[in-house]
């Protein structure tokens, strides 16, 4: 009886002290799991606080990196359109004869005024060296062409941009793009009252004769806005077309510097595309 009673306490006890340890554990899991949440409470807003600088600088450096690609565009874009101008006023100039240096240094004294750009001027001499005129007609025709286009051209227009359409108009031999920079007269019936027909100027034998009345003719209507440029100088309007000119100016020679970069990108990005 006295074994049976011993066994029993022994149960006893032992099941007391399981559930005083349960209890410690309990306890210790529940502290524990307090530590848990807190650890990742902090964790959560550490990464929320994480995540949103993240996004400020990724929506910074965005900004900053759409700016600076439509800036290196613009000035590649105007890199590129005066260096094509100038090579093909010197390749048009070789082709008909002409000093090429002088035609671009005639280029340069054109818009060294600041109404138009280097590029402009250079194609608008490269259309009329290709249409048959000398380097002197050309230029002439040119600054008969600025003086028109000061107050009397297309309202749309820029200033150069008148006088670029405008040569490729007597290149052409386009009424419609002459009358850019407000010369009304239709090209046909300058012709006519000198007694040649548009065709002649492409005429082997009556060519030579044909561009020179074109060219005479054009003079002759020129006169009553000479001098017409000299006095926009003056104007906001002059000012505005200097500003633009300035700017395209400054562009091309960031243009200028940012192409080594460029060309190196260009050669990755092919190597890469080939090896693909």
């Amino acid at each position: 009886m006295r074994t049976n009673e011993t066994k029993l306490n022994i149960i006893i006890e032992a099941h007391n002290r399981a559930e005083k340890d349960l209890s410690n554990i309990k306890s210790q899991l529940y502290g524990l799991e307090k530590g848990v949440n807190k650890t990742s409470k902090t964790f959560q807003n550490s990464f929320s606080n994480i995540k949103k600088s993240i996004l400020a600088v990724t929506v910074v450096t965005g900004v900053l990196g759409t700016a600076f690609y439509k800036m290196s565009k613009s000035a590649i874009n105007e890199s590129i359109k005066l260096e094509n101008s100038l090579i093909g006023l010197s390749t048009v100039a070789k082709a008909f004869g002409i000093d090429a240096d002088k035609a671009t240094k005639a280029s340069r004294d054109l818009a060294s005024d600041g109404l138009m750009t280097i590029a402009e001027a250079s194609e608008s001499l490269k259309n009329l060296l290709g249409s048959g005129l000398n380097l002197d007609q050309a230029v002439n025709l040119m600054k008969g062409f600025k003086d028109s286009s000061a107050f009397s051209r297309q309202g749309a227009l820029k200033f150069g941009e008148a006088i670029v359409g405008a040569t490729q108009g007597i290149k052409n031999q386009n009424s419609v793009l002459v009358d850019n920079v407000g010369l009304t007269k239709n090209l046909s019936q300058i012709m006519k009252e000198a007694g040649f027909e548009m065709q002649d100027m492409t005429d082997k034998t009556k060519g030579a004769e044909a561009t020179l009345a074109l060219y005479n003719g054009l003079m002759g209507e020129l006169t009553v806005v000479s001098g017409d440029a000299q006095r926009m100088q003056n104007t906001l309007s002059g000012s505005m077309s200097r500003t633009t000119s300035i700017i395209a100016t400054f562009q091309a020679l960031i243009g200028d510097q940012l192409a080594p970069i460029v060309r190196i990108a260009n050669d990755e990005m092919q190597r890469l595309t080939n090896s693909f």
